[in-house]
């Protein structure tokens, strides 16, 4: 139950997970964001993994809302069973069963998370000695959203406006010149499980700082699960032309814990 409850509280709190392409050198090497939210497997070990939510606290200030860590993160840094906050899970076992869930199953609606907080999908290449055994829960019951994004655009500081990159574009696109555009598109439901399509931040953030462009041809439509739809969000984005900012510092002042990289 524990590991469903905090499932559950990252779902309604529009946590995400962006799954980008490592540069050479692996995950480890990968600087374009704060390592507190970085989380490196060595089931994939061409991947970097940046955990993030965007705030609701200025939702209806657009364009003033962080992008945050998702809430308790740091509690999951290591293994504890004993720990009443971790269940004995860590960062990469959330991962993990997330990224198998995604690939046997996309973004799968709000609805369909909240009906499967106890689910056991997992792969086929998981063997029942790799139970997460503190909660008896298989790879596939954390369905944090993925935000496939293989250049990384969507790697973000953390608690202030500096490099500062929401989760725009979604699927094996680059955002800049819009190549892999729309066969590669998977925004739609992107926001449809994460509850973006009802977000005027991120519209706003998208559009006027990450200068996407609206393909008019495509419209969306969604079905309202917990928001109202933002009437800005009718079409997909074709391209984001706007230059992507990694560049250090990454964590402004919060007062959550988070420190700048060493």
């Amino acid at each position: 139950m524990k590991g469903s409850t905090i499932n559950y509280y990252w779902f309604i709190d529009r946590t995400y997970l962006v799954m980008a392409n490592a540069p050479a050198g692996g995950c480890t090497a990968d600087k374009r964001g704060p390592t507190q939210v970085r989380v490196c497997s060595s089931r994939y070990p061409d991947k970097s993994y940046w955990i993030y939510r965007v705030s609701m606290d200025h939702e209806f200030q657009a364009g003033t809302a962080n992008v945050k860590p998702a809430g308790g993160w740091p509690l999951l840094k290591n293994k504890d069973a004993n720990s009443p906050y971790s269940a004995g899970l860590t960062q990469e076992d959330v991962v993990v069963s997330s990224v198998e869930w995604y690939k046997l199953h996309g973004n799968t609606s709000p609805a369909d998370v909240i009906t499967n907080t106890e689910a056991t999908f997992f792969s086929s290449e998981y063997s029942p000695a790799e139970f997460i055994l503190s909660g008896k829960i298989l790879p596939g019951s954390f369905t944090i959203l993925v935000l496939n994004n293989p250049g990384g655009e969507a790697i973000s500081s953390i608690f202030q406006t500096h490099s500062r990159n929401y989760p725009c574009m979604a699927g094996a696109i680059e955002w800049n010149s819009g190549k892999g555009y729309p066969g590669s598109d998977e925004l739609q439901k992107f926001l449809q499980a994460t509850g973006y399509y009802g977000s005027l931040d991120w519209y706003h953030q998208c559009a006027h700082r990450h200068k996407c462009e609206k393909d008019r041809s495509r419209s969306f439509t969604f079905r309202q699960d917990a928001f109202r739809t933002v009437k800005e969000i009718s079409h997909p984005w074709k391209k984001c032309a706007a230059a992507i900012d990694h560049s250090p510092p990454f964590v402004g002042k919060n007062d959550e814990g988070y420190r700048q990289d060493e």
